[in-house]
């Protein structure tokens, strides 16, 4: 069974349920120093910002995450996930900066968002494939800057199926 580790992300949510993040705040990490870590030495591990696994109903909305040491949002293992309107911003060169990352997830959808960054702006894989992949994820209206845009099953051999990507623009991607 997936379980986010302590000290890997600065927010964790394991087994939520109708959970809300709604607000114009911002969460700022101090991402340099790890950049510069990690650009010397590869194998440093560095935190991201929020980890979710075994969630469902749940909402991210209007939020800005700026400058993650490693990944910003995960989800893994979750259902009927909302992420809306929200930044993502790290500089192009920044190491690991993935935007979100959809492990096994089922009913999952990105809207209206901008996501500027060092590496994907939204990798979609299977996870472990211990529980099927990845199934119904809707990316549309969104802004992918720097980075490699959208990433779909780009790490390992499992399923990743019904994923609609549309209406997004991609500036500078890979």
């Amino acid at each position: 069974r997936f379980r986010m580790r302590r000290g890997c992300y600065f927010l964790i949510g394991n087994g939520l349920r109708g959970f809300v993040l709604e607000g114009s705040g911002t969460v700022k990490a101090l991402g340099a120093p790890w950049w510069a870590l990690r650009r010397k030495q590869h194998s440093v591990w560095a935190p991201g910002m929020l980890g979710c696994a075994h969630c469902s109903d749940v909402t991210i909305k209007d939020a800005t995450f700026l400058d993650s040491p490693h990944g910003n949002i995960v989800f893994a293992n979750s259902t009927a996930v909302l992420v809306d309107s929200i930044n993502i911003t790290a500089p192009q060169d920044a190491p690991n900066t993935d935007g979100l990352n959809v492990l096994e997830c089922k009913n999952f959808t990105l809207r209206n968002s901008f996501i500027s960054n060092g590496d994907d702006g939204i990798a979609c894989d299977d996870g472990d494939n211990y529980f099927g992949g990845s199934d119904g994820v809707l990316i549309h209206d969104n802004r992918f800057v720097n980075g490699h845009g959208a990433s779909i099953g780009s790490v390992r051999n499992g399923t990743v199926k019904h994923v609609i990507v549309r209406d997004c623009s991609f500036e500078n991607t890979s």
